[in-house]
Formats: structure tokens, sequence, C-alpha cells
């Protein structure tokens, strides 16, 4: 009776997978086993570039081929008889030991890359693909054949470590860095700094890409897409400024500066940085109201100076219009005691378009009214209510007044001579809250009391 048996010993020759058969012939009468000569083998293995070992179960070297030993520096007989684990980086052997008790009849072959220390005392990185060697259904041995990609592996850690300084670089800088399609305009990256500038996280922004390109303010998107589009079609670097919706519905200035970047396949994105420079911009827009305040108020003085009696109410009609419109508010008024008769009126009123008049109401008004008011404006020349929740319980009767006039803020800038009240010039925001600086108040006490030389000037003896 014939009996036969295989055994299968896999290596590559030339990038192909290749096998060593080994059959061995029996019968009753004669053992008969033909071998693959074995040095034809080695010849084979040795001319391959790849790092090719064999070893035990035990973890003993058993061949090694030519490739290996160069790859050490030694002799193939330094290296079979001893431990494969003394060329893997000890940090790598536990991974090592795991990855062959996976290897059997049911899975012969495996991938796995480690660390090798070699001849040169280099950490090298070597990919393996590891089989098993079986007899019959018993491993026997394992087979490695292996390439060194150590240099592969450092351009990709160099490239990850470049990536995440650049990632730390940026999510560190104070503005807003992102990366957008050039076609569609849609977000490809934003940094962190998009939440704290926004009001927006990042989360919200990549599940709506264009959400950053419809919080754009309506009067500005236009100027937006002429610069960026410049940006892809003339390598422009233009800074442009415009205005952001903030999530709470606030205005952000931004100072909007980047360029086009061309990718490997020709992809062209937009890549820059967005500044939040409201700061700025507001600082600058409060110095050219100051500006623009101080010479209203120059005008309106050399018109006072000879300014008649007749000419009083219309000039104060045009004055009270025009700063009005400059302080953005939505009532001016000028109010005059007169102390013959113990009452206050108001003398001239300027309303904004939709808010109406408080004149009718402010007629002929007890004196006694107005206890409350009187002393602030003693001390300060001023009084100034951002917001009718400051007010304390007890001044509950001031609240009642303000908001039967539909006043949300309110400044009142006395009109008076030491401790002698002429009036005041008041000035009322009834749309929404509001608040003053102090620039702008000093400039309108100043105003006042020109007024005030100008009122005495057209009634003199009246007080």
């Amino acid at each position: 009776m014939v009996s036969t048996q295989l055994n299968i010993h896999p290596f590559r020759w030339l990038d192909d997978d290749s096998f060593l058969v080994e059959m061995k012939l029996s019968d009753a009468q004669e053992n008969s086993i033909y071998r693959i000569q074995e040095n034809r083998y080695r010849e084979v293995v040795n001319k391959q570039s790849d790092l090719i070992v064999r070893f035990t179960l035990a973890g003993m070297i058993t061949f090694v081929n030519q490739a290996y030993c160069n790859f050490f520096h030694k002799t193939a007989e330094q290296l079979i008889g001893r431990p494969i684990l003394e060329q893997i980086h000890e940090q790598d052997t536990g991974i090592f030991q795991q990855h062959i008790k996976q290897i059997s009849i049911q899975q012969p072959s495996r991938q796995s890359q480690n660390r090798l220390i070699d001849g040169l005392g280099r950490i090298r990185t070597v990919r393996w693909l590891d089989r098993g060697i079986f007899e019959g259904t018993d491993l026997v041995e394992i087979q490695g054949e292996g390439q060194d990609i150590s240099d592969s592996v450092s351009e990709q850690i160099l490239k990850q470590t470049m990536e995440q300084r650049y990632r730390v670089l940026v999510e560190e800088m104070q503005g807003v860095v992102y990366v957008l399609h050039a076609e569609t305009m849609m977000v490809i990256y934003m940094s962190p700094q998009i939440e704290k500038f926004s009001g927006y996280s990042q989360e919200d922004v990549y599940k709506d890409p264009l959400l950053w390109f419809t919080k754009i303010h309506p009067d500005d998107v236009s100027d937006v897409v002429t610069a960026f589009k410049k940006r892809k079609t003339e390598a422009s670097d233009e800074i442009i400024e415009f205005r952001f919706i903030h999530k709470d519905g606030h205005i952000v200035w931004v100072q909007d500066r980047g360029a086009k970047i061309v990718a490997d396949d020709g992809t062209l994105f937009l890549q820059g940085i967005m500044i939040d420079i409201s700061a700025s911009q507001i600082a600058r827009q409060k110095m050219e109201k100051y500006s623009e305040l101080g010479k209203m108020i120059n005008d309106f003085s050399l018109a006072l100076m000879t300014v008649e009696t007749n000419d009083w109410e219309p000039l104060m009609n045009t004055i009270l219009k025009e700063m009005g419109l400059l302080l953005a508010v939505d009532r001016s008024y000028l109010l005059m005691i007169d102390y013959e008769q113990g009452v206050i009126n108001n003398t001239h009123e300027w309303c904004a378009d939709g808010i109406f008049s408080s004149m009718k109401d402010f007629q002929n008004r007890p004196v006694d009214e107005f206890k409350w008011w009187f002393p602030r404006l003693s001390i300060d020349g001023k009084i100034i209510i951002d917001d009718l929740n400051s007010l304390l319980p007890e001044e509950g009767n001031i609240r009642e007044m303000l908001e039967s006039q539909s006043v949300q803020s309110i400044l009142i800038v006395a009109m008076k001579r030491k401790d002698h009240f002429y009036g005041c010039l008041g000035f009322d925001s009834v749309v929404s809250q509001k608040s003053w600086d102090q620039e702008i108040v000093l400039l309108l006490r100043m105003f006042s009391d020109m007024l005030m030389s100008t009122y005495e000037r057209i009634n003199p003896g009246k007080s």
C-alpha cells in the first residue's frame, strides 16, 4: 500500500508567492523520499532582497537568507541557533509573541510589523509576512519574509509630526484659520477658535459647511464674494473687512487675509485667517463720531453766536434733529423751566420716523414732579439710565414716567449756572437700549453751556 505525505513550505520569489513542496512516498516494502534539494532552495531564497528567517515555536532561528545576514552584519552561523527575540526591539517583543501565537492551520499566514536593531545599532521598522510550516496539521516552524520600511515610516512620522505641530500652531493662534473649497465655498477646515469668534462650534460648521457664509452681513456679502473671486483668479492677497453676525445677534467686525492653494490633483482651495477687529473698529467708529459731533457743535456754536429771538425756534429744531440722527437716538428734546409758573415745558422736540411725540405730555408739568431729577443734575450735570431695570424699587414713579413714553434708555444733560437750572437737553432711546460714552456726554455738556449762554443773551433778565 502506498501512502503520500505533502509538506508545503511557502516563500517569495521575485515578488510572487511561491511554495517549496516536499513529497514523501512510502509503501510497505520500501520508503522512497523525494525532496527538492536543500541547496537549490537556499540558492533561490538567497537571491531575494527581502529578509527571510525561519524559526521554531520556541523562537530559535533555524534558517536565514543572505539579505537577513547583511541586515544584521552577521554570518548565518552567528545567527542560526540564536533566539529570534535578540534582534527584536524590547518594546515590541510582547506584540511579536502574541502575533506568533495566532498562526494556526486555520490561519496559516499573518502580517505584522515590528522594530529591529540592525548591525549598525539603528532601529529599523520591518513589515513581515509570517507563514506557518506544518507537518500534517502540526505547526513546527514559522518562516518570516520582511521588508525594511523604515524610510517610509520615518517620512510618515515626520509628516504626522509636522501636521501635529501645524495644528497646534493654528489652534493657538488668536484668529480663525480656515480652508474652503474654492468652487463651492464649502468649509474643509475651520479652527476651534470659530466658537469664541462666532458662537458656533466646529461641529456646527462641519454639519453645515455653508453656515459661516450665510452669517456674513447681507450688506457685505457682495464685497466678500468679489474678494474671494480675485483670490482664485489673480492670486490676490488683498485684506478685506466685513461684518459677521454672531450667534447671539451682535455684529463682529472681521479682518480676513488669505490666498489660494492648489492640491496635487489640481483642486483649488482658499486658505486664510479671520481676525476679530471689533474693538479697533468700534474705537475707530467712536473717534469718527466724536469728530463728527465736535464739528457739528462747532458749526452750531457759530450759529448760536448770532441767533436772534425770532430764529431761536427753527435753529433749536434743526439742532435737535441733527444731533438725534448723529447720536442714533429716537427722540431728542429741550425742557425749559418756567419759574414764574413753577412748571416745566417741552419747548422743542424731534422724533425719528415711527416714534410718537411726548411733547404734549410735558406741558405745564409741576416742577415738584421732578424733585428726583434736580439733585442728580446738580451734582453731575447729567443723568444716564442705560437700563430701566437699574432703577431701585423706591424709584418706581420714575420708571412709570419713562415707560409711559416707551423709553428704554435716557440721557439728560443739564443747562445750569451754578445751582440755577434753566432746563435740560434730553435724548431717548425707544427702540432698544443704548449706552453713552463719556466723551459724547462731555461734548453735549459743553454744548448745553453754549445753549444756556445764548438763551441768557436773547432773554435778558429772565431766570
